[in-house]
Order: structure tokens, then C-alpha cells, then sequence
């Protein structure tokens, strides 16, 4: 039920399905969620043990090198650079902002205007390279781009909230899942890809510094990052089997400062580390605990990246909260049933309605069988589907999140941790501004506002 077949699929503007914690439940069942599943797996195991070389941005946008890196030329130069230009082309609002610079509207609203020609652009490109399909492959990327669209404008935070988190860093693996559907991503690079996250994380925290978006759903100082997930679990991979950085165990990581200042634009885990450091003050075991434990208490990278990817499912994937915002067309992350290709149910009523039907059956099973284990054994799987509680978790690598979360709490490090501590943003002049030197050399990342 999982295969995507271009020539057979039929797109449709996506729609919202999860509206609370029985249809987060659901989506647990999806094939979509599956895919989802399937492309950050294949990520993963696509960039383990690659070291970053920023240099591939110059090759790209170089006018004497031959096309080297088609797909990467081509994000590059119809959707990083024209969103990044916008940022520049839009500066905060003067005045202090606590909740986020309402600038950024308008930003959102100039590339809400202008993203779906730059996708039409893009397709067109990879079309017109395409030695395959010809008028029909053509037609299916123009239909697909209502699917597309939506992903892609969902990747870089909340025009009504200003806040960015990890649903929106989804939103944008979904966007790379759907170019990979299209098959657009066959000939792509390990380097190619890496160089895609880098310079969307450069793009997200320019926006972030700019204009002062507040994290989207954070557990605040217990939760892993105020805004990012996956690219700690890419730049975890990173560091399995790199021989580049043998020996460079996550406490050594940590422990050693010069490690992040000199790698970071070479390991996505090192770069988000150093991200952290730059907006928040103090030590970091105090406003960054659950990356402190992880360092000191996580040998081997493979076990940090097991212990991420756990951690993702319970608090991302399978969060209410973090989910309802990720909406379901008819093509790239359809609402069916993984098992039958079924539609999915799409509100309470229907699930109750569907709950009656899955009694009224183990009632018939009850009735007709003369074994009493059975009996029992379909009565107990009823009641754990009415229970709808999530059965993950983080047994085999680093301690349930919820576990860790507590026992922080409990401990509280010996010092005067402030559970709902925030961000504090640099200032010119007292921190350095790691973005300064992220490729390509057009994009100019400020510094981030003062809250007061």
C-alpha cells in the first residue's frame, strides 16, 4: 500500500485530519506516516559517516564549473536563495518585540505569493532534463504542485503564531520526500543532501534570529532543542563510523569547546550545538540539560542516533500538539490505511462508530468460540485500542524522555535551574553570529533582537 506510483496518483490540496489525541492515533496506522518514517530512515543512512564540505555551495554557484550538482543547483537557485533575499528585502519592525517581529508576515506573505511560481520553475528545470515520461511526467509535477506548495510553505514557521518547531522542520522532510517521489532525487549525492539541510537550517535560524520567532511547542529547558529534532538525529549519523572523527566520543564533544567551534559547518550535530550556544546564556548544563545527559551519559554515536530516533516518534510524531498541523493530500501522504489502502477515519464520531463495529465483532468471536483464552486475548487487544495510549519507547537507548524529564526536574542539577527558562538571544558585539560564514556568501544572517 506504501508504493507511489506517479502515472496512478492523484493530488488534491491537503486538509486537516488530526484534530486531537484518538486521531494522532490513527495517523499512527497511516500510510503516510509511513512514509514519513521511510524517508528520514533513508537520510539518515544516506549521510552516516559523511563529513560536510561547504565548499560543493561554490561549485554550485560558481558560473565557470559544469553542472556538478544538478539537484542542489536547482534548490539553491529557486527556492534558498529567493527566500533568503526576501529576509534581506524584509527587516524587522524597529521597537522591542517579546512574541516575535511582525515583519515576518510579511515575509510569509511575499513568498506566499511568489512560491508557487518558484515550484513551477523548479519542476519545469527537472522536467525539461528528464529523459523519461515526457507530456505526462510534465502534467503529473503541475498537478503535484498543490501537494508541494503546502509542505514547503509549512517548513519555515507560523505566520499567525511567529514561532518555528519541529513541525515545521517535518513539514520540510516532507517537502523532500515528495521530490523524492517524484523521482527527482535518483541521481542525488550524499554531499548534495547535506548540503540541502545545511543551508535550510541556515535559512530557519536567519529567520529565527531576524525576527525573534518563538519555539513551537517546547518543553522549554526539558525538552531536546527549543526548535530543531532532525537534524540532530542527520548530524548523529553523521558521526557513525566518520573516520574523520574517530575518537570524538559525544562527552569528548562537549567537553571540548574548540571541537563544535572549528567542525560545526562540517557536522549538523556540531552546528545545531553551536546554535544553542550562541542564543542561550549560561552553562549549558542549565538550559540545555537533555543534550548535557546525552553527551556524558551516551557513549557511541549509533546509540545517540537510536535514542533521537525513539525520542522522535513519542515527541514529535506522536504528539497531538506537534501533528495537527501537518495536513494530508490524496497523493505524496495520503489519510489510508497502511494495511488495506482504506480511507482512514477523520473525526471522533467516526472512530466511535468504529470502535461499536470492532465490539460488536469480538462479541460474534466471543459468542462462537468455545476457548476462553481467546475470548479473553480479543476483549484485552479491544481495550488497549480504547485506550489509545502510545506504546514507544526508549528502553534500548538513552532513558525515556519523560523518565529523563523527571528525574532532571527531581535532581535540578544541584543549581537554580529555571524549568520555563527561554532562549536569551545574542546582542552585536557580545556573540559571534555563526551564520556569517554559512554559503552562500549572498545570504546575510543578523543577529537576533533583545527580548525585554
Amino acid at each position: 500500500m506504501n508504493e507511489f506510483q506517479l502515472a496512478e496518483t492523484a493530488f488534491s490540496k491537503p486538509a486537516k485530519k488530526i484534530f486531537d489525541a484518538p486521531t494522532t492515533q490513527v495517523f499512527q496506522s497511516s500510510v503516510a506516516l509511513h512514509r514519513l518514517r521511510y524517508y528520514i530512515e533513508k537520510y539518515c543512512s544516506m549521510v552516516e559517516g559523511v563529513t560536510y564540505d561547504h565548499k560543493i555551495i561554490q561549485e554550485c554557484i560558481s558560473n565557470d564549473a559544469p553542472q556538478k550538482h544538478p539537484v542542489l543547483e536547482k534548490l539553491l537557485k529557486y527556492v534558498f536563495t529567493p527566500l533568503s533575499t526576501q529576509i534581506k528585502e524584509t527587516p524587522p519592525l524597529p521597537g522591542p518585540t517579546r512574541f516575535g517581529n511582525f515583519a515576518c508576515r510579511d515575509w510569509h506573505d511575499k513568498i506566499n505569493k511568489e512560491m508557487p511560481l518558484m515550484l513551477e520553475r523548479l519542476l519545469d528545470d527537472f522536467a525539461n532534463e528528464s529523459t523519461v515520461g515526457g507530456d505526462t511526467v510534465t502534467r503529473k509535477y503541475k498537478e503535484s504542485l498543490v501537494e508541494l506548495q503546502y509542505y514547503l510553505l509549512n517548513a519555515f514557521g507560523s505566520k499567525e503564531r511567529l514561532d518555528y518547531g519541529t513541525g515545521h522542520e517535518l513539514s520540510f522532510l516532507a517537502f523532500l520526500g515528495c521530490l523524492d517521489m517524484l523521482g527527482l532525487f535518483k541521481k542525488i549525492s550524499k554531499m548534495e543532501l547535506l548540503a540541502i539541510f545545511f543551508q535550510y537550517c541556515a535559512l530557519v535560524e536567519s529567520l529565527i534570529l531576524t525576527y525573534n520567532l518563538e519555539p513551537a511547542g517546547s518543553h522549554g529547558v526539558w525538552g531536546l532543542d527549543d526548535h530543531f529534532h532532525l537534524s540532530y538525529m542527520f548530524g548523529a549519523s553523521q558521526m557513525v563510523k566518520n573516520k574523520n572523527f574517530q575518537g570524538i566520543s559525544p562527552k569528548i564533544m562537549l567537553a571540548d569547546p574548540y571541537i563544535v567551534d572549528d567542525h560545526y559547518m562540517e557536522i549538523l550535530y556540531f552546528w545545531n550545538i553551536k546554535f544553542v550556544k550562541t542564543v542561550k546564556k549560561g552553562p549549558f548544563e542549565e538550559h540545555s540539560p537533555i543534550l548535557y545527559d546525552i553527551s556524558r551519559n551516551v557513549k557511541q554515536w549509533s546509540k545517540v542516533l537510536k535514542g533521537l530516533t525513539k525520542m522522535y516518534d513519542d515527541e514529535v510524531l506522536n504528539k497531538f500538539p506537534v501533528v495537527q498541523h501537518f495536513w494530508f493530500g490524496t497523493g505524496f501522504y495520503p489519510w489510508t490505511s497502511m494495511n488495506d489502502g482504506t480511507k482512514l477515519v477523520e473525526s471522533e464520531q467516526e472512530l466511535a462508530s468504529d470502535k461499536e463495529s470492532q465490539k460488536e465483532e469480538v462479541s460474534k468471536q466471543t459468542q462462537n468460540t468455545q476457548t476462553s483464552g481467546l475470548s479473553t486475548s480479543a476483549a484485552a487487544a479491544l481495550e488497549k485500542s480504547e485506550a489509545n495510549v502510545p506504546s514507544s519507547s526508549h528502553k534500548n537507548a538513552f532513558a525515556n524522555m519523560s523518565d529523563m524529564m523527571a528525574s532532571r526536574r527531581g535532581a535540578n542539577l544541584g543549581r537554580n535551574v529555571q524549568p520555563g527558562a527561554r532562549p536569551c538571544p545574542g546582542s552585536p558585539g557580545n556573540k559571534q553570529n555563526i551564520l556569517t560564514n554559512m554559503p552562500p556568501p549572498s545570504m546575510s544572517y543578523p543577529t537576533r533582537q533583545s527580548r525585554r
